[in-house]
């Protein structure tokens, strides 16, 4: 199953403080949770204008209870052990940290989670097909929504030209 994921944090570039967190499924079923343990005083005058007054409008959550709770939704969709979940982000590194730092270190990962998330820039820049980019709030769930419809935009276009979905590709070595 397809999961979008959109984070909003500070980073001060030793840690990633989460301050909320988004997934939307292929099918449209949402998850989002805001973090009690996120430190409003410690952001930057960017994450102060365009995160926090986005902030709020549902309770906090403990990080042990949104791992819980993420992971539940996460399972919910998958059929079976083999259906490994598609994490689809939008310049992702950060939020696969995030993501990291939620669920603890690789061996708590859920059996069957990839220790990766594809990212939608990295599809346009390899399939040549710029996404529409739609009017982005920094709210992770707003964010997540527009990442599905980018993703779903470019395989529009590439089933329109008949060409295959691409298929993620492990690195060869070299």
């Amino acid at each position: 199953m397809r999961f979008y994921i959109d984070t909003e944090f500070y980073s001060d570039g030793d840690t990633i403080d989460l301050a909320s967190i988004a997934l939307v499924s292929k099918t449209g079923a949402e998850f989002y949770r805001e973090s009690d343990n996120f430190r409003p005083w410690r952001v930057s005058a960017w994450v102060k204008e365009n995160v926090l007054p986005l902030l709020g409008k549902v309770a906090s959550t403990p990080r042990t209870t949104i791992a819980y709770d993420l992971v539940r939704f996460v399972e919910h969709y998958r059929r079976d052990e083999s259906d490994m979940p598609e994490f689809w982000g939008d310049c992702c590194a950060f939020d696969f940290v995030a993501l990291s730092q939620l669920l603890g270190d690789f061996n708590s990962w859920p059996s069957g989670w990839p220790f990766f998330m594809h990212d939608i820039k990295q599809l346009e820049a390899f399939t040549g097909i710029p996404a529409p980019h739609f009017d982005s709030s920094h709210h992770a769930l707003e964010d997540a929504k527009d990442i599905k419809r980018q993703h779903e935009y470019i395989l529009s276009v590439l089933e329109q030209e008949r060409l295959v979905s691409p298929v993620p590709v492990s690195p060869v070595p070299l």
